[in-house]
């Protein structure tokens, strides 16, 4: 059976990132839309960071959030667990820095020049 995993840190959040657990993509996904209170149409006056392994996104929009997770856990069911992070963050300047801290390791980090022998 499949897992999935919420890593879910909230703007106030003072302690460890808690991880909910939930036997479907379907269950995680009615879990964030609960979040933000069933309406995938709010812009939000918080920004999110949300990971599926190496793919991310930084924005305000709860159906962006919705549309990322569903298709990045799609991309990754080969895996036997799917982990999704979400964090959110006072302002984009906040979050692109903890994303740009996340992509240190990518070639394309500060440059997008790439070395063709490294691939």
């Amino acid at each position: 059976m499949d897992k999935f995993k919420l890593h879910y840190a909230e703007l106030e959040l003072q302690d460890d990132i808690p991880c909910f657990e939930f036997d479907s993509k379907y269950k995680m996904l009615d879990y964030i839309s609960n979040i933000y209170k069933n309406n995938h149409f709010t812009t939000l006056n918080k920004v999110c960071l949300v990971a599926i392994w190496d793919d991310l996104i930084v924005v305000d929009s709860v159906s962006r959030i919705i549309e990322f997770v569903n298709n990045g856990v799609d991309n990754h069911l080969s895996l036997e667990l799917q982990e999704v992070f979400l964090q959110e963050y006072d302002s984009y300047e906040e979050a692109y820095k903890v994303a740009l801290n996340m992509k240190e390791d990518s070639p394309l980090c500060y440059s997008n020049k790439i070395n063709d022998t490294k691939y």
